[in-house]
């Protein structure tokens, strides 16, 4: 895997991961999908990576 994949695997988990508590301890739940639509921009990745990658590191 390149570094950049990497970083933005790496980036996109722990993005995704903050905004889902964020938006939970807010009362405001996202979507999964929502989540990484967003996270797929910050990271320039397609939202569908973004889930896989996320569902990879063993997050459901």
């Amino acid at each position: 895997m390149t570094d950049l994949k990497q970083w933005k695997r790496d980036t996109a988990v722990r993005r995704f991961r903050e905004i889902k508590q964020n938006s939970e301890r807010a009362g405001d739940r996202m979507s999964d999908q929502r989540i990484a639509a967003a996270v797929g921009g910050y990271v320039d990745a397609p939202a569908a990576d973004v889930l896989k990658w996320w569902k990879g590191a063993g997050n459901v």
